[in-house]
């Protein structure tokens, strides 16, 4: 029977018509049962009862924890997966059952997960976290991790921090086209880990890491291995600090292509075909012989058409003392350097087969690669709507499918041909196809499917829909990038135009909001949101530092099109374009290094000033003050580079003295502080307290009249003027604030 009520709601993820074929691991197994949850409540109650084979489908939105504690049997896992790829979202994810798979889920919060059953799998997940992101303990054996995409959060206080880490005696696991990047922090940071200990380098544990890419992976390792009979092929270290076989035998490293180093100790190592750029190979001598491991000197190492430098004997550590035995090189291209070594053979050519590296891409590896895992339906039919396919079912009479938002016609619906299906299997092959495509967009489409007689099996319309608008932030013109899914950050050391990037020509928008709102210890202050633009165009606005502060701010974009869509996008900005200078006017101190050292921060001052360093008691603590000596009888002046001025605070020390008539201010925009050509500054003098000893703290503050006045500015200058008396005016401290470096 026809359930006409079943609405499928497809959009532009769902897996492109021009994928690469899948291989075995790319296909889920059919379901036996199909159970929807929304809830956590209801994702316990299946994970209780749940058989060999059922897939529980994950709905979007946001659940606690993921405990699998059911199991499958092999061949018939249980799979928990997000019905929309990441569209679930969970805090952590644990499977301890044997046989059970996890697909597909958003580990937010900063959580990870723990493999320690059997013949595990967490696959096309996205994990953010400050600790481990996914662990295997040594009883998960046999299990598969891929697909999934780890950004680390690793702060400077982090003493280890991991990917992918795979304990001492994890074996059989299977390690694929993960995404890792972003660890610039922490003490030891390895993407890839098949341990944290030595005491393993002689078991053959037989993992396969393969198709991973590791990038901005500046501290320690990209992948690390300390066991034996592990494969590590075709993976790519874009921006990685090494590659490194700490320790285990009879490991083989194939094809991969790495820009850092790739380090190689202990016995029995195969190094096939990799590429080294920006880095060397280095077959290293060590500092422990095999008995007691540490470093341990490379022996019988095969080295077989590498392209980069290679070092043979190469020390790590100043006590590497035993050499790198029986190295075997052949075929290499490069340059080949020979330190600690014994007994090395060289020859130009080789007969074994060299695989090529392939340099893999983001677009390659993750939860949405082409090979990223997918259940096939039972179909009537597989479409093609531009490029996104969709299986037509017995379910469903009527779907919306979402097309890119600039689209103005609709495209032509076709049927896959059997042996390009991608998502489906077909209930019927000898069945045919009739589609009456849609005459607009928006518009409607139908289908009728009829089996090989002519019967109609099914008939379904297709609503053809567009989707909001995908909009990107331009900074002076160039496209924001996000350091991270979801995190867009840019810092703004100056004007800046702002635009947006919309997947639609300009009459199709209808409104363009652009709000800046400041963000105070993790809060938006409402109160001072100010609008940037507002109008029926694409923004064209402009940042002017001068008028905000330095600091963090959410812009966000609220765009609305003519056909009632909403689409909204939010970046932080880091407002860092000011630098303080801080003048305590610090007299000079003697070193008994370096003589006298001068501390003073002027470029330039006239001969008659004195440091005083008496009764700070009397001067609210301040016991670091410039003075006129007494043998300055005309005016005396103090200057300061200060490129790019644009606010100036002073305190001033006075008794009895009217300081607008003692005190000027001004800047020059000449090349050197010698330069005449000054320009006398206004500014504000506010009486702050005063000492039991009579001296009043006087406040100067100031701005420059705009920017362009600012931009000129190259000194600024301090004047008493003449007929005061020493000490009659005391200056305690200068700050100026202006634009440029820190």
């Amino acid at each position: 029977m026809i359930c006409w009520m079943l609405l499928f709601v497809l959009t532009t993820t769902c897996v492109s018509a021009a994928a690469t074929p899948a291989s075995d691991l790319s296909i889920l197994p059919t379901a036996v049962r199909h159970i929807s949850v929304s809830s956590q409540e209801e994702l316990e109650a299946a994970i209780k009862t749940a058989r060999p084979g059922e897939h529980i489908i994950l709905e979007d939105g946001e659940y606690g924890e993921l405990i699998v504690t059911c199991s499958g049997r092999q061949g018939e896992p249980v799979i928990v997966r997000a019905r929309n790829t990441l569209g679930a979202k969970v805090t952590k994810v644990e499977i301890q059952g044997h046989d059970a798979w996890v697909i597909g889920v958003d580990v937010i919060n900063g959580g990870a997960a723990k493999l320690t059953g059997a013949r595990g799998r967490i696959s096309s997940s996205r994990f953010h976290t400050p600790g481990t992101a996914i662990q295997v303990t040594a009883s998960a054996t046999g299990s598969i991790v891929d697909h999934n995409e780890i950004a680390s959060q690793a702060t400077p206080q982090s003493e280890y921090w991991d990917g992918i880490l795979m304990t001492q005696n994890t074996v059989n696991m299977h390690v694929f086209r993960n995404y890792l990047y972003g660890a610039n922090a922490g003490k030891f940071n390895e993407a890839i880990v098949t341990s944290h200990t030595t005491s393993v380098r002689t078991q053959q544990t037989g993992n396969i890491i393969e198709y991973n890419l590791i990038e901005n992976w500046h501290n320690t390792r990209a992948i690390s291995t300390k066991s034996g009979g592990n494969i590590i092929r075709f993976n790519t270290c874009i921006d990685a600090n090494e590659i490194v076989n700490r320790s285990g035998v009879n490991n083989h490293y194939i094809a991969n292509w790495i820009e850092g180093d790739l380090r190689i100790h202990d016995e029995g190592q195969v190094i096939i075909g990799n590429k080294v750029i920006g880095g060397t190979i280095r077959v290293a001598s060590g500092n422990q012989p095999p008995a007691t491991p540490d470093y341990i000197p490379a022996k019988d190492t095969l080295v077989v058409g590498n392209d980069g430098i290679l070092e043979v004997g190469f020390n790590f550590a100043a006590s590497d003392i035993h050499p790198a035995v029986n190295t075997r090189i052949e075929a290499h291209k490069g340059q080949i350097k020979l330190g600690r070594h014994v007994g090395t053979t060289i020859s130009e050519v080789t007969d074994m087969e060299v695989p090529t590296p392939i340099k893999l891409t983001p677009a390659d590896v993750g939860p949405f690669a082409p090979t990223a895992p997918r259940s096939l339906v039972m179909a009537y039919a597989e479409l093609q709507v531009g490029n996104i396919l969709l299986p037509i079912t017995a379910e469903s009479a009527e779907y919306v499918v979402r097309l890119p938002f600039g689209l103005t016609a609709p495209p032509e619906i076709k049927a896959v041909s059997p042996e390009e299906l991608r998502l489906s299997k077909l209930m019927d092959p000898a069945a045919t196809v009739q589609i009456r495509q849609a005459a607009e967009l928006p518009g409607e489409a139908v289908v009728e499917v009829a089996d090989a007689d002519g019967k109609l099996l099914h008939q379904a319309k297709i609503r053809l829909e567009k989707a909001p608008p995908a909009v990107d932030f331009l900074f002076d013109g160039t496209v924001a990038t996000e350091a991270a899914p979801g995190a867009l950050l840019h810092t703004v050391k100056d004007n800046i135009a702002i635009g947006l990037k919309v997947d639609g020509p300009d009459w199709m928008i209808r409104r363009v909001d652009l709000e800046l709102v400041p963000i105070v210890m993790g809060d938006k202050v409402e109160s001072e949101r100010r609008t940037l633009y507002s109008g029926n165009q694409p923004v064209n606005a402009v940042l002017d530092v001068y008028a905000v502060e330095d600091g963090t701010y959410e812009l966000h974009a609220r765009l609305e099109s003519i056909y009632g869509h909403v689409s909204e996008r939010s970046a932080t900005l880091l407002v860092d374009a000011w630098t303080e200078l801080n003048d305590e006017l610090e007299p000079p101190v003697e070193t008994w290094f370096f003589g006298l050292m001068q501390r003073n921060k002027t470029v330039r001052e006239s001969a008659g000033w004195q440091y005083a360093t008496d009764q700070p008691e009397a001067f609210f603590g301040d016991s670091t003050r410039r003075v006129r000596s007494a043998a300055g009888p005309g005016p005396e002046f103090l200057i300061w580079e200060a490129a790019g001025l644009w606010e100036f605070e002073l305190v001033v020390y006075t008794r009895d003295v009217q300081v607008e008539k003692a005190v000027e201010l001004a800047v020059s925009a000449a090349a050197s502080a010698d330069d005449q050509s000054w320009q006398v500054l206004p500014y504000v003098c506010e009486t702050a307290e005063t000492s039991a000893a009579g001296w009043q703290k006087q406040m100067l503050r100031g701005r420059l009249p705009d920017a362009a006045t600012s931009a000129a500015v190259k000194y600024f200058r301090f004047t008493i003027s003449e007929g005061y008396a020493p000490g009659d005016i005391q200056l305690g401290r200068v700050i100026l604030i202006h634009k440029g470096k820190k």
